[in-house]
Parts: C-alpha cells; structure tokens; sequence
C-alpha cells in the first residue's frame, strides 16, 4: 500500500490510499487525526498506526469500494 498526503483544490489535507486493487482519498481534518498532525516525511515510519487509523475509519464509514481495496 502506497500512502500520499497532499492538499486538494480546496485547501483540505487529503491522504491518497493506493493499493493493487485501486485507490482513493479521504480528508484527514476531521476524520483521522493522528495522520493529519503526522509530518509527510514521517509517514512510512509511522505507517503501522496510519493503517490502522485508515481501517478504523473505513469500516465505520467507508464505501463498499474502500471496504474492498482495503481488504487483504
């Protein structure tokens, strides 16, 4: 899984989620904290807890298409 943070054309942090399966991006302000406070240059050291803040959210509130591509 490849992880990008970027900004979208709204201002808004967004995390890019790309897997073999496909991918997709959700906003980090309000829906994974610890990602949005998290530095770029330190997201694959801190990826073990990203992952799991990703999955969290994704169950609780994800599509059907997120649900997939996340799933191993």
């Amino acid at each position: 899984m490849k992880l990008k943070k970027s900004i979208d054309r709204n201002g808004n942090s967004i995390l890019r989620i790309e897997t073999p399966r496909g991918g997709f991006a959700i906003q980090t302000n309000g829906n994974l904290p610890f990602t949005h406070g998290c530095p770029t240059e330190s997201l694959a050291e801190q990826s073990a807890i990203i992952f799991e803040e990703i999955r969290a959210f994704v169950v609780a509130h994800g599509t059907r298409r997120q649900k997939r591509i996340l799933k191993s």
